[in-house]
C-alpha cells in the first residue's frame, strides 16, 4: 500500500512539475502559483525551514533552479545565487555530520515540502541534472518534532534543515541532523532520482554554463589521479 502511494505521489508531482515547465518566469523572482494561500498544514514550531545543498570537497557544483511542492500543495520556485558549500570531510563518502551554519536557502512562511526538485550543474561530469526528491509525512513530522536532550540556554533543537548532498553520477541523498537519535549521526530521508539531456523536463535550458565547461583545476586533477569513476561512494 505505502509503494502504491508513493507511486501516485511521484505520478502526481510528475504532472504538476510537467505543468510548471510550461510556464516562464522573470529570473531572481520568487513565485507561488495559487493565490491567495490558505495553510491548512499544521503550524510549525518555528518561523522557517531551510534546505543547504553540499557538494563532497573536490567535486564542486552550481545550483541553478529549486521548486519544491508544500503539504499545502503550493508550488514554490526560487531561481538560486548559486548556493552550494563543499563539505571538507566528505572526501571519498559522505561525512556522517556534514551541513551546519546559517547558510541555505530560507522558507518563511511555507509549509514543509513533499517533494522538492533541483536543476544543478556537476563539475566533474560537466554534465547538467534534473534531481527530485520526495519526502514523505514521517519526515515531516520529524521536523516539527523537538530534539530531546539538545538544549543551549533553553533553546530547543528542531531538525528544520534538509542537508542536500549532490555528487558525481548525478547522485543526490538528503538528510536531517540526528541529534538525539541515530546515535547523532545525520538521518538519511530522501535518495533522488535523476535525469540529464533530453530526459530532463523543468531543468532544460536552466543552467549557469553559458560557455561550456572549463578545464579540471589540478587541485581536483591531483585529487581524481589514479582513482575510478564516481572517485568515492556516494
Amino acid at each position: 500500500m505505502r509503494n502504491k502511494k508513493t507511486l501516485a505521489l511521484l505520478f502526481s508531482l510528475g504532472m504538476i512539475f510537467g505543468l510548471a515547465a510550461c510556464q516562464s518566469y522573470p529570473s531572481g523572482k520568487r513565485v507561488v502559483t495559487y493565490k491567495p494561500i490558505v495553510r491548512n498544514s499544521e503550524r510549525l514550531p518555528y518561523d522557517k525551514w531551510r534546505f543547504q545543498f553540499i557538494t563532497p570537497e573536490y567535486f564542486p557544483a552550481s545550483i541553478s533552479f529549486v521548486q519544491f511542492l508544500d503539504e499545502d500543495n503550493y508550488l514554490v520556485q526560487k531561481f538560486m545565487p548559486d548556493g552550494a558549500n563543499s563539505d571538507f570531510r566528505s572526501m571519498n563518502s559522505w561525512s556522517k555530520k556534514l551541513g551546519g551554519g546559517t547558510s541555505g536557502i530560507k522558507n518563511h512562511g511555507e509549509a514543509l515540502p513533499q517533494a522538492l526538485l533541483v536543476c544543478w550543474d556537476s563539475v566533474i561530469d560537466k554534465k547538467t541534472y534534473q534531481t527530485q526528491f520526495v519526502f514523505t509525512p514521517d519526515i515531516r513530522k520529524l521536523m516539527r518534532e523537538p530534539s530531546v536532550g539538545q538544549r543551549v540556554k533553553n533553546h530547543i533543537f528542531y531538525r528544520d534543515t534538509l542537508f542536500i548532498g549532490l555528487a558525481p553520477g548525478g547522485t543526490g541523498k538528503a538528510w536531517l541532523r540526528g541529534y538525539d537519535k541515530n546515535n547523532g549521526d545525520n538521518i538519511l530521508v530522501a535518495t533522488g532520482e535523476s535525469v540529464s539531456g533530453e530526459d530532463m523536463t523543468i531543468c532544460q535550458g536552466k543552467t549557469k554554463v553559458l560557455n561550456g565547461y572549463s578545464e579540471y583545476s589540478e587541485r581536483i586533477k591531483n585529487f581524481i589521479k589514479g582513482k575510478e569513476y564516481p572517485y568515492g561512494e556516494w
